[in-house]
């Protein structure tokens, strides 16, 4: 079965659209979707239907068709598999989480070109959290009046105007700014990406869906910094060719969206923008997976942004390539560890992950006093294999125990919370780090995380759920 698109001119004639839709109830055909565009001559229309078709049932709905006494003519039949569209919408998150991080091991390159202190720093890292997190709000309930596409494309466009920013970029401003179309771009494609794998998927197995939207957010967060160190250190014009090699990438991406056919079902009218809430069924499951997602990104995310900045300074070289090898190398080893632990039971996943990413937090501690270099390699293992099945088993969650009814306001809400996590620690730390110096400010981080990877622990421990 593949997802076609059939175009029909036809007569004006009232009714027609029925006569259309009992066509198709006839022979046992359902209509994904159906739509009408007006044309110069006021006595005919476009009809366009979208439906799922084996190749003898295209012939047999094409000749139907055309036996109808109002359709003028069939004008073509397009067919589009759903799987094409499934992995166009992931590679679209992948490459848009990818540019996200690309700028990671640069950061180095900035702060001694434009003085940055740790804190404006902080704040590049997290400005695009002012964008994302409503951005995911509203494209996320926007989505449940059907359609991807039309989201992902502008998102990928924008994606496309924050790396040309970045790469020519001349000033603190212009980075910030970049930031933040990155951030509204990312939030396109958190809110959207999940529920579409989704529907897409071929049994709509909402774990899979998860799993395929969390390997790919993880894939992203690896290869941008490890491309972008390696470009800076060894190729020329290392503050702009990394962003030159993502814009190339980004265009098939773009081109794959657009020719993607596939539609998602979903209310078409009489929806309106609110603010997301929770099922009261669910609420202390989510409390659990949003509690871990936000543990599981607040420690991760210092090695793309507290980690290299004070890297120089334990090893008494700087090294772009290892700034960007250190944040590739935790989330190879995360996304390594959710291939493993796909089959694991939830509940499995989440308590694996809080134990591991917890002894990697305390391995930071020990290498913030000392720049122990064997204390942050064996705390980017446990923090990567902690992550892995912390983050997709929280996402993996949230969806399989959502209705179809609330899984736009909860993932929502969930992407939410993980963006917190990746910001409120980023530039809390950064800015205390500031204050007070990096080992007093880092001890007061890890005691709060202490007390929450506690929490998650025995949240994780009554889950009977997966």
């Amino acid at each position: 079965m593949r997802e076609c698109v059939l175009s029909v001119t036809v007569s004006n004639h009232p009714g027609v659209l029925a006569r259309i839709s009992n066509l198709f109830a006839s022979l046992g055909i359902n209509i994904d979707n159906i739509a009408t565009v007006r044309s110069r001559d006021r006595h005919v229309s476009r009809v366009r239907i979208q439906a799922e078709l084996d190749d003898e049932g295209v012939e047999r709905i094409s000749y139907f068709l055309q036996q109808l006494p109002d359709v003028i003519r069939l004008d073509k039949v397009r067919t589009r598999s759903k799987r094409f569209s499934y992995w166009s919408a992931a590679y679209g998150l992948f490459i848009a989480v990818m540019g996200l991080n690309l700028v990671s091991p640069i950061y180095a390159i900035y702060k001694q070109q434009w003085h940055l202190t740790p804190g404006m720093l902080s704040i590049a890292f997290a400005a695009y959290a002012i964008a994302l997190i409503p951005t995911i709000i509203i494209t996320g309930q926007l989505l449940s009046g059907g359609g991807f596409r039309r989201f992902l494309v502008p998102g990928l466009i924008i994606a496309m105007a924050g790396t040309l920013c970045l790469l020519f970029a001349t000033s603190y401003p212009m980075l910030v700014i970049a930031r933040v179309l990155q951030g509204i771009s990312v939030g396109i494609f958190n809110g959207v990406t999940v529920a579409a794998l989704t529907q897409l998927h071929p049994r709509q197995d909402r774990r899979q869906a998860a799993m395929v939207g969390a390997i790919a957010v993880t894939a992203g967060n690896a290869l941008g910094p490890m491309m972008g160190g390696i470009l800076a250190q060894y190729a020329p014009y290392p503050a702009q060719l990394p962003y030159v090699v993502h814009l190339l990438l980004m265009i098939p991406g773009l081109l794959c969206l657009i020719s993607s056919r596939a539609e998602l079902s979903g209310r078409t009218s009489g929806y309106r923008l609110h603010m997301p809430t929770l099922p009261r069924s669910g609420t202390k499951t989510f409390s659990v997976a949003v509690l871990s997602s936000f543990v599981a990104w607040g420690i991760t995310s210092l090695y793309g942004s507290t980690i290299p900045m004070y890297l120089n300074e334990w090893i008494g070289q700087t090294s772009y390539v290892l700034s960007g090898l250190i944040v590739a190398i935790v989330l190879i080893i995360a996304a390594l560890a959710q291939f493993r632990s796909a089959r694991w039971k939830l509940r499995s996943m989440g308590l694996f992950g809080t134990l591991l990413i917890g002894a990697g937090l305390l391995l930071l501690v020990v290498t913030v006093h000392t720049g122990s270099m064997i204390c942050l390699c064996a705390s980017i293992v446990c923090v990567g294999m902690g992550y892995g099945p912390l983050y997709a088993g929280s996402l993996a969650l949230v969806n399989e125990t959502t209705s179809d009814e609330w899984r736009a306001d909860v993932l929502s809400l969930f992407y939410v919370g993980t963006y917190l996590g990746v910001v409120l620690p980023a530039v809390g730390l950064g800015l205390m780090t500031q204050w007070f110096g990096l080992q007093r400010a880092f001890d007061c981080f890890a005691a709060l995380f202490v007390v929450l990877i506690l929490t998650g622990l025995r949240g994780w421990s009554r889950q009977k759920t997966g």
